[in-house]
């Protein structure tokens, strides 16, 4: 096929190598090891001008001007952009190829040899199978092809897509929800390519699974770029509503992109898919011709091809040309010009979507003309992108509008996407009960349509956000359904997510041993994927359930092993988790210098994601390290700071536990009215908003406090009550935190014996804490037990690190 003329310009710009890398400024190419690796514009731009200007340290704000042609642009859209640059060159740091520099900008040091340009592409041959599929449609009959042949021609096609392909996966979060389950969201259902869903429900046959590969493209011109992506879910679409299973798109994306010359086999194996479906598309004389090879686990190879003069057309007449091989009805089709021109708008939007963010997808509505705009899957795409923007009133009026458009009954689809896009502008003004309420209407249009993977992105997000408010009844109901509607939908990728949000919420309800087994379970899958933010979110929240048990060393070991890849990572909150986790881990080891250390460089850094509780839960470590030092002034500063923006029921516990570290900084500094007001303040909070947890925490503040005041029978009356609700609540850390000051208190009263069952239980659950073994320590020498005593103090000193020894009473509950 010979090139068009002015597709390429050889412009006298070095190439540039560097480890497997080469990246040709000229042609916009990045390669690796040969291989043609597929890269976002902005993320190619980047790269160049840091290379470029490799001598020197490169400031944000001249990145910014050089590369998105203006003053400036967010911080999380920069930063993002580099971390997907790191990603995509495979650095396991933050020195390998690009390096930080705080408040500044950033410097590119890995090491680089500059050459002249040089053409490393062969022009495409067009070969004898190729040829032959140029003929009308009426002649392009089904028809097996023979092993050799098939064998040949399929390898080569392969071969070449895979070269030339390897999508940037967009890992998409809900915007706006804050709360730590969102960790494991990964990506959700995109609303740009169609309704994609059939008219009504029905059941697909998961035993004969079929996954739809990226689409060659056989053209140099790049404004048909977008078929690669934008096409392949047209034909994913066409077959999913004829009734068979189709992996979604995205899952093949994600897959593609963690390696683009994965075997055949493999991606069977991960995608579980019997069928593998190879589209090729083209422009000839005769027409558009989509040709498809389609390569299954038990059947011969079968080339299927379609003819027309549009190719969203073609796509859908290949499509359905492998529906009628299995046996599915396929209804005759008279495709409407505007119609068409819709589709391809929307495929337009859905490849931009993926590679470059809802920025260009609202550039490419906005260029279209006013009669394709108005379409209602426009008009849901539209909306999506200024939600994401944060426009939530443009957005809401969108959505809005396109629910008023009176939607005919065969498109519950479109309704159901335009509800929930309602729902999520509800969620963010904080309106629960609204949200709740739509989504149950989601779901009953998603069930109407029989749309699986909808239903099962709808009901995982809904338990996150249900996990959020401590509905966990609600979030394990939600879950356990949307297992089933994933494996419908033949996603295995969602799967993965269901099984490690279940953990979640096994964590929550204090199931721990069930917690840490379905987190183990789903990171292997995620790795498969390539879904490191999944990967990193999941072994954090299995720290912080080691954490949650008094365990840092097994915490920190779970950090330990994806410490490395943090930096791999497409969103900035999944690397703040898991370095509070780590420095939660260092403190409880008594690695006090290594804690600061890492806070001070999460400080310097300034990387914060969407997660805007990120420097709430900073604010209670630092808090917590103060404490550390003896620095009763910073404690009140930062407990101050994370009591007044801690706010859901997900994080109650942890603002009571900086009310308490707050409440004992100001006793230590003998500020008697202020510990009053403050433990007043938390008691009136707890009634109402806290939770167990928070409960617990509050309640022992009051037995503390009337301890102070004297009052034993009512100290020793709420030490009671908050220890019936720690055991209750089921978590160690809290339970261990209430026996420590209970029992020393019973000691003190001499009420040993009454203190037994309080120390037995701190032994149980504080074998790494200092305190627990310092009340044992105590216990046995009230007993007279001075051997045991000692072998307390022995294990005691072993866990202190770089601590000093706890003494009672004391100020603060301990790490």
């Amino acid at each position: 096929m010979n090139e068009p003329a002015g597709v390429r310009t050889h412009m006298k710009r070095p190439t540039y190598r560097f480890g497997e890398f080469c990246i040709d400024p000229a042609l916009r190419e990045l390669r690796r090891s040969g291989t043609a690796v597929r890269i976002p514009p902005k993320v190619f731009e980047c790269i160049v001008y840091l290379i470029e200007n490799r001598e020197r340290a490169v400031g944000k704000d001249e990145l910014v001007a050089a590369v998105w042609g203006r003053v400036s642009a967010g911080d999380s859209q920069v930063a993002q952009t580099i971390l997907r640059a790191r990603r995509i060159l495979d650095a396991s740091g933050d020195s390998d190829v690009i390096l930080t520099l705080p408040r500044f900008g950033y410097r590119w040091v890995a090491a680089v040899h500059e050459e002249a340009a040089t053409d490393e592409r062969a022009p495409p041959q067009q070969d004898a199978t190729e040829r032959d599929a140029a003929v009308p449609e009426r002649e392009s009959a089904v028809q097996p092809v023979s092993a050799p042949a098939a064998t040949a021609t399929s390898a080569k096609a392969r071969n070449r897509r895979r070269a030339r392909f390897a999508p940037v996966v967009v890992v998409a979060a809900l915007v706006l929800v804050i709360v730590a389950a969102l960790w494991l969201t990964g990506h959700q259902t995109c609303t740009t390519c169609g309704d994609g869903l059939p008219a009504k429900a029905t059941a697909p046959d998961t035993a004969d699974t079929f996954a739809v590969l990226p689409v060659d493209v056989q053209l140099l011109d790049k404004d048909w770029a977008w078929m690669e992506i934008g096409l392949m879910e047209i034909v994913a679409s066409q077959l999913r509503q004829g009734g068979v299973a189709v992996v979604p798109t995205k899952n093949v994306l994600m897959l593609a992109a963690k390696d683009p010359a994965l075997p055949d086999a493999a991606v069977r194996e991960t995608l579980g898919a019997d069928n593998l479906v190879h589209v090729y598309v083209r422009k000839t004389a005769a027409g558009w011709v989509v040709t498809v090879n389609l390569d299954s686990t038990d059947k011969p190879t079968r080339k299927l091809e379609a003819v027309s003069d549009n190719v969203i057309d073609a796509g859908r007449r290949a499509a359905d040309r492998i529906l009628l091989i299995r046996g599915k009805p396929v209804t005759a089709r008279h495709p409407d010009s505007q119609d068409l021109a819709i589709e391809e708008l929307t495929g337009r939007i859905y490849a931009a979507h993926e590679n470059e963010g809802h920025a260009k997808v609202r550039q490419i509505i906005e260029a279209a003309p006013p009669e394709q705009r108005e379409a209602p899957r426009v008009q849901i795409a539209l909306a999506d992108a200024e939600r994401e923007s944060g426009n939530l009133v443009e957005a809401e009026a969108r959505y809005r509008r396109v629910l008023n458009m009176r939607l005919a009954d065969d498109r519950p689809g479109l309704e159901a996407l335009a509800t929930i896009g309602v729902a999520l502008v509800e969620l963010a003004k904080g309106n629960h009960a609204e949200f709740e309420h739509l989504y149950d209407v989601a779901i009953a249009l998603h069930e109407k349509a029989g749309d699986w993977s909808g239903l099962a992105h709808v009901r995982l997000r809904r338990a996150i956000v249900r996990s959020g408010e401590m509905d966990l009844d609600g979030a394990r109901a939600d879950l356990a359904a949307a297992r089933v509607d994933a494996t419908l939908a033949s996603d295995r990728f969602v799967l993965a997510r269901v099984e490690a949000n279940q953990g979640v919420v096994a964590a929550l309800e204090g199931h721990y041993i069930e917690a840490s087994e379905l987190l183990r379970n789903a990171v292997p899958r995620f790795r498969q994927f390539g879904a490191y933010d999944n990967v990193i979110n999941a072994q954090a929240y299995l720290a912080e359930a080691n954490l949650d048990q008094l365990k840092p060393r097994e915490a920190l070991a779970a950090i330990d092993e994806v410490w490395p890849e943090r930096f791999r990572v497409a969103m900035i909150g999944s690397r703040n988790g898991l370095e509070r986790a780590r420095v939660r881990a260092l403190l409880g080891l008594g690695q006090i210098k290594a804690a600061s250390d890492l806070i001070e460089h999460v400080d310097a850094e300034q990387v914060r994601g969407e997660d805007a509780e990120d420097d709430t839960q900073l604010n209670l470590l630092r808090a917590m390290l103060a404490s550390e030092r003896g620095d009763d002034a910073a404690v009140q500063e930062h407990a101050r700071r994370a009591i007044a923006r801690f706010g859901r029921p997900f994080v109650a516990r942890e603002r009571a536990l900086a009310w308490l570290y707050l409440i004992g900084a100001l006793r230590a500094s003998g500020q008697t009215a202020q510990v009053d007001e403050q433990v007043a303040q938390l008691v009136q909070w707890s009634d109402t908003d806290a939770g167990s947890g928070g409960r617990a925490y509050a309640t022992l503040a009051e037995a503390e406090q009337a301890g102070v005041r004297g009052d034993v029978e009512t100290s020793l009356r709420f030490y009671a009550q908050a220890f019936d609700i720690a055991e209750t609540a089921a978590v160690p850390s809290a339970i261990v935190d209430i026996a420590v000051s209970y029992g020393n208190t019973l000691i003190d009263r001499g009420r040993v014996l009454q203190a037994k069952s309080i120390v037995g239980v701190s032994a149980r659950f504080g074998e790494q804490s200092p305190s627990a073994q310092l009340l044992q320590a105590r216990f046995y020498d009230a007993l007279g037990e001075g051997d045991a005593a000692r072998e307390a103090r022995k294990r005691m000193n072993a866990l202190l690190g770089e601590r000093k020894a706890p003494s009672w009473p004391s100020p603060l509950p301990p790490v």
